[in-house]
């Protein structure tokens, strides 16, 4: 990645009256990765100015030294949320919520420590789209998956073309609908964020469903991001010790919290959709934890919402009473995965 001095990037501002866009980095210890990340925010042509804040949740691997580098060499444009006890664990949304309410620019675009940008125009692209859009408070883009062997995969796409995508099928595509390292997003949100994320377990799904409100989110054509599958570090390596009574906590949250989503006139259908789905992945994590009889009764529910949202889904509910049978096929599809 092609990265330049502070001053060059200032000198190339051709609106520097105000901060347009706050970019937004959650990390913690991700040294392997968190340079990437950075280098993929420096590298970016746009002709506004913008600010780069990055919460560092405690790390207590090099990803602070890392972090204190860039930020002394890029100290107009870099700002740091250093914490010195870990926020996500004493609530897991707690690192997004703080470091979205540190921003101060109208539009705010996310990623986290792990993942990066591709396209150098993305900050421009986005930002133009959205000027040209004022009725969509919410957009977002493809992007590639890459996995520790360094291989990269497709992703999430849809297409050649810029559209919007309604409300509906944003709840029903659940949380990996919209790549985190794709979103950009209206400050005026914040609000409705802190009070749904305040209860929530991750904030991903909940941010995109209330960004779409009411008028659907825009998909923006040619711009990539990249996501990292599996990563050393990453939020879905460390649920595998979760107990169980924080799963079942953290479920009824879910629920409780989709169910609300009537309140933004979501369809029922898309609600019960969305209830499925999540559900159904409450039962795998509890399968993966070794809650066997949890993991039945959890896809039991699921089922019971709507049947066959997904082929995961249809599996989970068939071979039930099997457990180990679904653990061997989940281990399967993920040697599939990384051939």
């Amino acid at each position: 990645m092609s990265i330049r001095t502070e001053q060059e990037i200032i000198n190339s501002w051709k609106y520097s009256d105000k901060i347009y866009i706050s970019v937004v980095c959650m990390t913690f210890n991700q040294e392997l990765y968190i340079e990437t990340a950075i280098k993929s925010f420096l590298m970016q042509e746009v002709d506004y100015k913008f600010e780069i804040i990055i919460h560092d949740d405690a790390s207590t691997d090099n990803t602070s030294a890392i972090i204190a580098g860039y930020a002394e060499k890029y100290s107009s444009i870099i700002r740091i949320i250093q914490q010195l006890v870990n926020q996500y664990s004493q609530k897991p949304t707690l690192p997004t919520l703080i470091a979205l309410n540190n921003t101060k620019a109208e539009y705010i675009a996310l990623c986290e420590g792990d993942d990066y940008w591709i396209s150098s125009n993305k900050l421009q692209c986005q930002y133009f789209a959205m000027q040209k859009n004022t009725e969509l408070s919410l957009s977002f883009h493809a992007s590639k998956n890459i996995y520790p062997d360094g291989k990269f995969k497709a992703g999430v796409s849809f297409g050649s073309l810029n559209k919007v995508c309604s409300l509906s099928s944003v709840i029903c595509g659940g949380g990996g609908y919209m790549p985190t390292a794709s979103l950009m997003f209206k400050r005026e949100l914040l609000p409705s964020f802190d009070k749904v994320l305040t209860n929530a377990h991750v904030g991903d799904f909940y941010m995109q469903v209330l960004g779409s409100s009411p008028n659907g989110a825009l998909y923006i054509a040619g711009l990539e991001s990249a996501y990292r599958k599996q990563s050393e570090g990453s939020w879905s390596e460390s649920r595998l010790s979760i107990s169980k009574i924080q799963l079942i906590s953290e479920m009824q949250n879910v629920i409780n919290i989709i169910k609300g989503f009537e309140r933004i006139e979501a369809s029922i259908s898309s609600i019960h959709y969305a209830l499925a789905s999540e559900t159904a992945y409450f039962s795998i994590t509890a399968l993966k934890s070794g809650y066997f009889d949890l993991s039945k009764l959890i896809i039991e529910e699921s089922w019971s919402y709507k049947k066959s949202v997904n082929t995961t889904q249809k599996i989970m509910y068939r071979l039930r009473k099997t457990p180990r049978l679904i653990l061997l096929l989940l281990r399967l599809k993920n040697m599939i995965i990384f051939k």
